[in-house]
């Protein structure tokens, strides 16, 4: 499998959900992993949808994507809080396999929340999202590209779970904090003037 086969994937899913939410987003590790030319884990789709019931919700499910067996990871009050805890608006998360990529249906519990989750992400360089067949990218992402850095955001340190994945997968990038950003974005703007 190549990258394209993974946006086309990614295609189809967000073409067929737009009918319950013209939204929907991937988001996170798999626009990220593409842009630096890498095949995604999984893929991660993020949608709104009024389902107050997991039952409900599943049959929404179900009627757009019937070929799939879809199974419910969790639900928003039984969540693991160190992996999902900077993001108040996802309401279940359930798995799935396309064409034998994994899956994660991700619900929200508000219209168009998808660009504040993505901004609630909780390291600099998961702050990415694919639409239209075009991987975008938050400020935060771009300045970490500009100065091969990383940091946390909304709370979280590098000992939280995710973060440390992030810190183990990307070991070329520097861990720095936001007040270090502030100096480095600084001394270029100085540079740059000189």
């Amino acid at each position: 499998m190549e990258i394209f086969d993974q946006m086309r994937i990614a295609d189809n899913i967000l073409s067929r959900l737009e009918i319950a939410d013209p939204y929907c987003i991937v988001a996170g590790g798999a626009p990220r992993d593409w842009h630096f030319g890498n095949l995604a884990n999984d893929i991660d789709v993020y949608y709104y949808t009024n389902a107050d019931t997991m039952n409900f919700s599943k049959s929404q499910l179900k009627k757009l994507f019937p070929e799939c067996d879809i199974v419910p990871l969790c639900e928003v009050s039984d969540r693991d809080s160190n992996m999902y805890s900077t993001m108040p608006f996802l309401r279940r998360i359930w798995n799935t396999e396309i064409e034998g990529v994994k899956v994660q249906f991700i619900q929200l519990s508000e219209p168009q929340a998808q660009f504040k989750v993505v901004k609630s992400m909780d390291v600099s360089i998961c702050q990415t999202w694919y639409k239209d067949g075009k991987v975008n990218f938050t400020d935060n992402f771009k300045l970490g590209e500009v100065f091969k850095a990383m940091w946390t955001l909304n709370g979280c340190t590098w000992q939280d779970k995710h973060p440390k994945k992030m810190r183990e997968r990307f070991p070329n990038y520097s861990l720095i904090n936001e007040q270090q950003l502030q100096s480095m974005i600084k001394r270029k703007v100085l540079q740059g003037a000189n």
